[in-house]
């Protein structure tokens, strides 16, 4: 069929996110239905509409999110309640406060500068496993009150809201398909959205427009935002937010003089394509923004200094 796509198989489930020919669609779901393991599958639209993969891969993992938790020691409850996204529009809407409900975004920091619900809890993680280690404070003495939380597609929400649960929580309440399904929901009924800003996505897109709120700043120059992008260098791959007029200026990259250097560098046409760089940055040197707006911060100083950086904000 075309289709491309990263899927993942697990003891405990199957998780995916496919881009699949408009001329295919149709056919994708009745596909799946002929398979007895399959029939049970839940297919999430997205909301934007363009190539999101460059090709197809299957994965298996032992967990589909990595909570790092041992299988010995992670005792999990029932599922969560889920709430279709007109439950959860119509339950958070009105005078809902922070003072009136628990709600946690399940997701990384650097998805949630990019959009979130109102009065929602951001934790400042870059990883799944660790916002489980600190699920616990975040809901300390609410085991009585309704907790709700919501992430992309609702997967993390169904692992975080079963442990939550066995953890002796009786009122968690998830998003049912997550910011996207929500997205949906208010591009179909057009009541006011409750999410502000962008959904990121983990795919070429890097984000979809539930609103046309723009809620972060770009890493460079401070201008309103919401365009992530990857350092044009294979070595630094750091993910960030950058404008266009950065993009140009910059030539896609962080502002380090490695990465500007490497993607500046002439290129003969019989010249061997250059041998892949190892990443030289863990991954939450890669994807915390406090950390990488730090660094971004030191590269263009680094450039002033240096007098590779003109007065029009172009690295020479």
């Amino acid at each position: 069929m075309g289709v491309l796509g990263r899927i993942y198989l697990s003891t405990e489930g199957i998780n995916g996110q496919i881009s699949c020919p408009a001329a295919r669609t149709a056919d994708l779901a009745p596909f799946f239905a002929r398979f007895e393991e399959f029939c049970t599958l839940t297919f999430n639209e997205a909301l934007d509409h363009t190539e999101s993969f460059q090709r197809l891969a299957v994965n298996i993992r032992e967990q589909i999110v990595r909570d790092h938790v041992p299988a010995t020691k992670a005792a999990i409850g029932p599922a969560p309640t889920a709430l279709t996204p007109e439950e959860w529009h119509r339950q958070l809407s009105g005078e809902a406060t922070a003072e009136t409900h628990t709600l946690i975004d399940m997701r990384n920091n650097y998805e949630s500068s990019v959009g979130y619900f109102r009065h929602a809890l951001k934790p400042d993680v870059t990883r799944f496993a660790d916002e489980i280690r600190i699920l616990p404070e975040l809901v300390r003495g609410k085991e009585r009150e309704p907790v709700y939380m919501y992430c992309t597609g609702g997967i993390r929400c169904t692992k975080a809201g079963a442990l939550l649960r066995a953890r002796g929580f009786q009122d968690v309440r998830m998003l049912a398909g997550g910011i996207t399904a929500y997205g949906r929901f208010i591009q179909r009924t057009g009541q006011p959205s409750l999410y502000v800003g962008k959904n990121f996505t983990f795919d070429q897109r890097l984000g979809e427009d539930v609103t046309d709120d723009v809620v972060g700043t770009c890493y460079q120059c401070g201008a309103s935002c919401d365009r992530f992008t990857n350092c044009a260098s294979s070595a630094c791959n750091t993910l960030f937010l950058q404008c266009p007029t950065c993009a140009t200026a910059y030539h896609r990259t962080c502002a380090d003089r490695r990465c500007l250097d490497h993607v500046r560098a002439p290129t003969h046409p019989s010249a061997s394509p250059p041998a892949q760089e190892a990443c030289r940055w863990q991954h939450r040197e890669r994807v915390d923004p406090t950390i990488v707006r730090t660094r971004i911060t030191h590269n263009l100083a680094a450039l002033r200094v240096s007098g590779e950086h003109s007065d029009d904000g172009t690295a020479q």
